[in-house]
């Protein structure tokens, strides 16, 4: 089981972060110890508390989504199991913002040049790093057999 992106600082401190939003909320309502605390109904209640600021406009669904997920996982790190959970959604709602046109940040000449640079350098085992392409924007021809970065085009824009 690979917890917090299997150690990575940044996804570490982002749990961190978010767990000490939860532990923060439980103290002020009175909790001083999670184990003699019945979990599964504390965290109800926080996802019930998180649900309330959506609903007044305080926090996004996204926060929302991404405080309970934390807990959720910070709580089968605990536990070992998964009898603590709540559903993100269910209480924080759906994700409303859906891109409608690909990244204008990203530079298609750079990635072509990074892929062909991978190639050149004899790195087969990185070549799958390339397979976000077509999620970002861009299409991917049929996969010729010489070069990964020959069958990279842009997209026309349209929504994804």
């Amino acid at each position: 089981m690979s917890l917090y992106g299997r150690g990575h600082y940044s996804t570490v401190a982002t749990h961190s972060d978010r767990w000490g939003q939860f532990a923060q909320w439980a103290k002020d309502n009175g909790v001083k110890d999670l184990a003699t605390t019945p979990n599964q109904a504390l965290l109800e209640r926080y996802a019930e508390h998180l649900q309330t600021q959506v609903m007044s406009g305080d926090i996004a669904v996204s926060t929302a989504q991404n405080l309970l997920s934390s807990a959720n996982t910070t709580f089968l790190a605990l536990r070992g199991d998964h009898r603590v959970r709540v559903s993100p959604s269910q209480y924080a709602g759906k994700r409303s913002n859906v891109r409608q046109t690909a990244p204008t940040a990203l530079d298609t000449d750079k990635v072509t040049q990074t892929c062909r640079a991978l190639e050149a350098a004899a790195y087969p085992a990185r070549l799958p790093s390339c397979s976000w392409l077509p999620r970002s924007g861009f299409a991917v021809k049929k996969r010729s057999r010489r070069t990964w970065s020959d069958g990279i085009v842009r997209r026309p824009e349209r929504a994804l």
